[in-house]
Protein backbone atom coordinates (compact mmCIF):
# COMPACT_ATOMS: atom_id res chain seq x y z
CA UNK A 1 0.00 0.00 0.00
CA UNK A 2 1.50 3.33 -0.96
CA UNK A 3 -1.00 5.93 0.60
CA UNK A 4 -2.90 5.41 3.99
CA UNK A 5 -5.06 8.59 4.93
CA UNK A 6 -7.95 8.81 8.06
CA UNK A 7 -9.41 10.98 10.26
CA UNK A 8 -9.78 10.42 13.85
CA UNK A 9 -12.03 11.98 16.15
CA UNK A 10 -13.65 12.83 19.43
CA UNK A 11 -10.22 11.37 21.08
CA UNK A 12 -11.35 10.56 24.79
CA UNK A 13 -9.21 10.08 27.86
CA UNK A 14 -10.73 8.04 30.82
CA UNK A 15 -8.53 8.40 34.33
CA UNK A 16 -8.19 6.06 37.21
CA UNK A 17 -11.20 7.33 38.90
CA UNK A 18 -13.47 6.59 35.49
CA UNK A 19 -13.37 10.22 34.66
CA UNK A 20 -13.36 11.09 31.09
CA UNK A 21 -11.92 14.06 29.28
CA UNK A 22 -13.07 14.50 25.75
CA UNK A 23 -10.03 16.51 23.57
CA UNK A 24 -11.54 20.19 22.00
CA UNK A 25 -8.71 21.15 20.52
CA UNK A 26 -9.02 21.19 16.31
CA UNK A 27 -13.01 20.70 17.01
CA UNK A 28 -11.60 16.99 18.45
CA UNK A 29 -10.96 16.04 14.86
CA UNK A 30 -7.42 15.11 13.46
CA UNK A 31 -6.64 14.38 10.22
CA UNK A 32 -3.43 11.77 8.91
CA UNK A 33 -1.84 10.77 5.71
CA UNK A 34 1.18 8.97 5.90
CA UNK A 35 2.42 11.14 3.15
CA UNK A 36 2.72 14.57 4.98
CA UNK A 37 5.06 14.56 8.19
CA UNK A 38 3.12 17.91 9.93
CA UNK A 39 -0.64 14.88 10.17
CA UNK A 40 1.94 12.39 12.05
CA UNK A 41 1.88 14.52 15.16
CA UNK A 42 -0.72 15.80 17.20
CA UNK A 43 -0.20 18.32 20.42
CA UNK A 44 -2.79 18.62 22.53
CA UNK A 45 -2.53 21.15 25.41
CA UNK A 46 -3.83 21.88 28.66
CA UNK A 47 -5.00 17.68 30.13
CA UNK A 48 -4.90 17.27 33.37
CA UNK A 49 -2.66 15.93 35.56
CA UNK A 50 -3.57 12.90 36.47
CA UNK A 51 -3.25 9.18 35.87
CA UNK A 52 -5.23 7.40 32.89
CA UNK A 53 -6.27 4.24 32.09
CA UNK A 54 -7.67 4.18 28.71
CA UNK A 55 -7.81 6.12 25.34
CA UNK A 56 -10.34 5.74 23.06
CA UNK A 57 -11.68 7.86 20.14
CA UNK A 58 -14.07 7.73 16.61
CA UNK A 59 -12.54 6.06 13.73
CA UNK A 60 -13.36 8.51 11.19
CA UNK A 61 -15.99 11.16 11.55
CA UNK A 62 -19.58 10.16 13.27
CA UNK A 63 -22.95 12.11 12.38
CA UNK A 64 -22.38 15.59 14.01
CA UNK A 65 -18.81 15.79 12.36
CA UNK A 66 -19.21 14.40 9.01
CA UNK A 67 -21.13 17.44 7.22
CA UNK A 68 -20.37 18.45 4.03
CA UNK A 69 -17.86 21.61 2.81
CA UNK A 70 -17.06 21.51 6.65
CA UNK A 71 -13.17 21.83 5.63
CA UNK A 72 -12.24 24.63 3.34
CA UNK A 73 -8.36 23.97 2.62
CA UNK A 74 -6.64 20.62 1.59
CA UNK A 75 -5.46 18.32 2.62
CA UNK A 76 -9.11 17.80 4.67
CA UNK A 77 -11.11 19.50 1.78
CA UNK A 78 -9.61 16.90 -0.60
CA UNK A 79 -11.06 14.21 1.38
CA UNK A 80 -14.69 15.05 0.88
CA UNK A 81 -17.53 12.16 0.29
CA UNK A 82 -19.48 12.25 -3.06
CA UNK A 83 -23.07 13.81 -1.99
CA UNK A 84 -25.17 11.31 -3.81
CA UNK A 85 -22.94 8.90 -1.60
CA UNK A 86 -24.19 10.71 1.39
CA UNK A 87 -22.34 13.62 1.80
CA UNK A 88 -19.44 14.63 3.93
CA UNK A 89 -15.99 13.04 4.22
CA UNK A 90 -14.09 9.54 3.63
CA UNK A 91 -13.18 7.99 7.08
CA UNK A 92 -10.30 6.29 5.48
CA UNK A 93 -8.17 6.06 2.14
CA UNK A 94 -5.61 2.84 1.99
CA UNK A 95 -4.01 3.05 -1.81
CA UNK A 96 -1.89 0.84 -3.45
CA UNK A 97 -2.10 -2.39 -5.64
CA UNK A 98 -2.30 -6.37 -4.86
CA UNK A 99 -2.11 -9.18 -7.15
CA UNK A 100 -4.98 -10.89 -8.20
CA UNK A 101 -6.04 -14.62 -8.79
CA UNK A 102 -5.02 -14.61 -12.32
CA UNK A 103 -1.13 -13.04 -11.40
CA UNK A 104 -2.36 -9.52 -12.74
CA UNK A 105 -0.96 -6.81 -10.40
CA UNK A 106 -4.32 -4.68 -10.13
CA UNK A 107 -4.85 -0.92 -8.03
CA UNK A 108 -6.63 -1.63 -5.09
CA UNK A 109 -8.81 1.65 -3.35
CA UNK A 110 -9.98 0.93 0.09
CA UNK A 111 -12.17 3.89 0.58
CA UNK A 112 -14.61 3.87 3.85
CA UNK A 113 -16.94 6.18 4.22
CA UNK A 114 -21.11 6.66 5.10
CA UNK A 115 -22.69 3.46 3.08
CA UNK A 116 -25.58 2.74 1.05
CA UNK A 117 -28.39 0.31 1.19
CA UNK A 118 -29.77 -0.02 -1.86
CA UNK A 119 -32.53 -1.78 -4.44
CA UNK A 120 -33.08 -2.07 -8.12
CA UNK A 121 -36.14 -0.45 -8.33
CA UNK A 122 -35.62 2.64 -5.86
CA UNK A 123 -31.92 3.10 -5.83
CA UNK A 124 -30.59 4.60 -3.11
CA UNK A 125 -33.01 3.70 -0.04
CA UNK A 126 -30.84 4.30 3.38
CA UNK A 127 -27.35 6.08 4.49
CA UNK A 128 -25.06 4.13 6.68
CA UNK A 129 -22.60 5.85 8.92
CA UNK A 130 -19.84 3.08 9.01
CA UNK A 131 -17.95 4.86 11.80
CA UNK A 132 -16.74 3.27 14.96
CA UNK A 133 -15.18 3.46 18.41
CA UNK A 134 -11.85 2.05 19.26
CA UNK A 135 -11.00 1.27 23.17
CA UNK A 136 -7.20 1.39 24.03
CA UNK A 137 -6.38 0.01 27.94
CA UNK A 138 -2.85 2.03 28.49
CA UNK A 139 -1.90 3.36 31.72
CA UNK A 140 -0.12 6.03 31.74
CA UNK A 141 0.54 9.49 34.03
CA UNK A 142 0.45 13.14 32.44
CA UNK A 143 2.48 15.19 35.12
CA UNK A 144 2.45 18.76 35.62
CA UNK A 145 5.27 21.28 33.48
CA UNK A 146 6.16 17.45 30.96
CA UNK A 147 5.32 16.46 27.69
CA UNK A 148 3.42 12.91 27.79
CA UNK A 149 3.77 11.13 24.17
CA UNK A 150 1.46 8.42 22.95
CA UNK A 151 1.88 6.68 20.16
CA UNK A 152 -0.66 5.37 18.07
CA UNK A 153 -0.21 2.84 15.87
CA UNK A 154 -1.89 0.91 12.98
CA UNK A 155 -1.47 -2.68 11.61
CA UNK A 156 -2.84 -2.16 8.42
CA UNK A 157 -2.86 -5.62 7.04
CA UNK A 158 -5.49 -6.36 10.20
CA UNK A 159 -7.85 -4.26 8.23
CA UNK A 160 -8.26 -7.36 6.05
CA UNK A 161 -8.15 -10.70 8.06
CA UNK A 162 -9.64 -10.49 11.72
CA UNK A 163 -12.34 -11.22 12.33
CA UNK A 164 -13.04 -11.15 8.79
CA UNK A 165 -11.16 -12.48 5.86
CA UNK A 166 -11.45 -9.28 3.18
CA UNK A 167 -10.72 -10.82 -0.09
CA UNK A 168 -9.25 -8.16 -2.78
CA UNK A 169 -10.62 -10.30 -6.42
CA UNK A 170 -14.17 -10.64 -4.53
CA UNK A 171 -14.34 -6.57 -4.06
CA UNK A 172 -12.55 -5.51 -7.09
CA UNK A 173 -10.68 -2.17 -6.79
CA UNK A 174 -13.28 0.28 -5.55
CA UNK A 175 -15.74 -0.15 -2.42
CA UNK A 176 -17.20 2.87 -2.16
CA UNK A 177 -20.91 1.73 -3.14
CA UNK A 178 -19.85 -1.36 -1.28
CA UNK A 179 -22.04 -1.70 2.10
CA UNK A 180 -20.87 -5.30 2.39
CA UNK A 181 -17.32 -4.15 1.63
CA UNK A 182 -17.62 -1.33 4.32
CA UNK A 183 -19.30 -3.48 7.02
CA UNK A 184 -16.70 -6.13 6.88
CA UNK A 185 -13.58 -3.42 7.21
CA UNK A 186 -15.51 -1.68 10.15
CA UNK A 187 -16.04 -5.30 12.01
CA UNK A 188 -12.15 -5.60 11.23
CA UNK A 189 -11.19 -2.03 12.04
CA UNK A 190 -11.41 -2.04 16.14
CA UNK A 191 -8.44 -4.36 16.23
CA UNK A 192 -5.98 -2.88 13.46
CA UNK A 193 -5.30 0.01 16.29
CA UNK A 194 -2.54 -0.52 19.11
CA UNK A 195 -1.03 2.30 21.95
CA UNK A 196 1.92 2.75 23.55
CA UNK A 197 4.27 5.25 25.44
CA UNK A 198 7.35 6.45 24.45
Amino acid sequence: MNEVKYFISRFLFTDSENNTLEIKQDNGIHYVDCSLEKTLHWIIQKVPVNNNISVSFVFGLDENDNLSNRFVNPPESNFFWPDLLGGGYHYMQINGKFLNKEGVVKNINIHTGIGQITDPENGTTQFVHNYFTVNLPVNFMVEDNKTTHIKLNMEIQRWFHSPNLYNFDDFGTGIMQNQHAQQLLKENGKSVFDVMMR
